[in-house]
Parts: structure tokens; C-alpha cells; sequence
């Protein structure tokens, strides 16, 4: 499998897959409304399940919940994005943020050209 996923065609085909299977799982849920960038990799990041938590969340619960709450300890420790952007709100923001900075380099473009 590891050799599937840095290949060049595949490896793409098969993260694609794995997003649709987060949005398909938060439809199953009774989650309609799109998910941003930043919320759908929080679904990849933590698992579905976790993630969905996240993402259903109230904006006002958001800026209040700890971001300690949807890792397990040893992960929690080793990421620091999520210890410094400690609550749920932030964690999504600065993603979001750095998700539409590197949107926009060379090899992201090219990515989506190919696609």
C-alpha cells in the first residue's frame, strides 16, 4: 500500500477517495451542508467520527471546546498547530488559512490542473 500512495496517479485516487468517504460518512449522519476545506480535513486528521464532532459543533461552542478533546494524548503532544490553536474555531481557522496560502503555490496548481 505504501508504494500505491507515492505514486503519482494512484496516491491522488486514493485520498480523493478517502475525502469522499468522510463527506459520504457526515451525509449518512445527517450533515448536509458542505464542508469547508478545513473541516474536511479535520475529518481526515482525527477520523471521521471525531472530526464530525468538530464540525457539528455550535460556532459559540467552538471558540470555548479545547482542541485536547478530539486527539488522543501522544498526537495531541507531537502537533503543535493544535496546541497552539487550542480551541476548536482556531484549529479550523489557521487551517483554512494555511490551506488557501498553499492552494496557491506551483505544485498545488499543478495538482489541480492535472485534475
Amino acid at each position: 500500500m505504501h508504494a500505491m500512495v507515492l505514486d503519482i496517479d494512484v496516491g491522488p485516487m486514493l485520498q480523493t477517495h478517502k475525502l469522499l468517504t468522510s463527506v459520504l460518512f457526515a451525509r449518512a449522519k445527517g450533515y448536509s451542508r458542505p464542508l469547508t476545506a478545513a473541516e474536511l480535513e479535520m475529518m481526515n486528521l482525527t477520523g471521521d467520527g471525531t472530526g464530525l464532532d468538530m464540525v457539528t459543533m455550535p460556532q459559540a461552542m467552538r471558540e470555548q471546546v479545547p482542541t485536547s478533546n478530539f486527539f488522543q494524548r501522544g498526537g495531541y503532544e507531537r502537533n503543535p498547530v493544535a496546541i497552539r490553536h487550542n480551541t476548536v474555531a482556531k484549529l479550523l481557522a489557521v487551517t483554512d488559512e494555511r490551506m488557501d496560502v498553499n492552494s496557491g503555490k506551483p505544485g498545488a496548481r499543478e495538482l489541480a490542473a492535472a485534475f
